[in-house]
């Protein structure tokens, strides 16, 4: 064969290829525009189009904002992709979200979706479904009822009184004088919800009021952003290869560290009995039998708390 014959087919192919490139192309555009199954839904016509200008909202951190400018202009129920919509409406949230019941049934959790950073073939009560979310559900709900919740006021209030009295320090002057300053209010209730839990959970708190910050909240900030990028990432296989784009050693070392905190306070708490002071792992030791957490249950949720 001639170089001249070999090359006209060597275009000849990509030509073949260009062509149906472009037919794929036209074919999937005109299918999700007028063919797909949610194509009677209104939204951005871009979302119609590609799962990419809401993914870029979601890695971005904008999505929240997004959405809600995307509902004021398109209505309760809108595509935000090709394959999914968006709802606002109480009824779809029952719908959606709600547990069993005499006339509805629960949907199951997408778990692919929602896998631990660091998986250990084990749930936490955020990604469990049927029977085991309904057992994590019992044992942690007393925690968090009414009762119990009136019976850690006290502690609440402790943590709202450092909060309130570290605002105070910050904008007094060297003479008791009020002076003008910018506090970072998203970093200080960071802190006062860690101190809380903390002492809530395992009975000990982080003193992250008093020390004006914490490792570990820092830590928790870029676990979110790990966890935001992996799912995102997780939820389209064809751009995965992205991720080691996205993945940074120092992010991961953060994101271990929070993981790694959460199982020591576990430990910590398992050290004191059954006999602590009652606070929410107080109640989850005691679930026994086959209710009871195993290790790596309580290492998940702990994450979660």
């Amino acid at each position: 064969m001639s170089s001249t014959t070999f090359m006209d087919t060597v275009i000849y192919i990509a030509e073949l290829l260009a062509c149906g490139l472009l037919a794929f192309g036209i074919w999937h555009i005109a299918f999700n525009l007028w063919l797909h199954p949610l194509a009677k839904y209104p939204g951005p016509p871009l979302a119609s189009l590609s799962n990419l200008p809401f993914l870029y909202q979601y890695i971005s951190g904008n999505a929240v904002a997004w959405l809600d400018k995307t509902h004021r202009k398109y209505g309760d129920v809108i595509r935000i992709e090709p394959g999914r919509l968006s709802f606002v409406s109480l009824e779809a949230w029952k719908d959606i979200y709600g547990h069993t019941t005499a006339t509805h049934r629960a949907n199951p959790k997408e778990n692919k979706n929602s896998k631990q950073l660091f998986s250990n073939g084990s749930y936490s009560i955020s990604t469990a479904h049927g029977h085991e979310h309904s057992r994590l559900r019992k044992i942690f709900s007393n925690a968090f009822s009414d009762r119990a919740l009136r019976q850690q006021e006290p502690i609440l209030l402790n943590y709202v009184h450092q909060m309130i009295s570290l605002v105070r320090h910050e904008i007094a002057g060297p003479r008791g004088d009020k002076k003008s300053v910018v506090l970072n209010a998203v970093l200080l209730l960071n802190l006062a919800t860690f101190d809380i839990m903390a002492d809530l959970a395992f009975g000990e708190s982080l003193g992250s009021l008093e020390k004006g910050g914490n490792p570990w909240v820092e830590a928790v900030m870029v676990s979110f952003k790990v966890m935001i990028i992996k799912s995102a990432l997780r939820r389209h296989p064809w751009i995965s290869f992205l991720w080691h784009l996205f993945q940074k050693e120092e992010h991961m070392r953060t994101a271990a560290l929070h993981v790694n905190s959460s199982h020591d306070r576990v430990s910590k708490r398992l050290e004191k009995g059954h006999d602590a002071r009652s606070d929410i792992w107080g109640l989850v030791l005691r679930a026994e039998g086959p209710n009871a957490l195993t290790r790596t249950e309580m290492n998940n949720n702990a994450n979660n708390l």
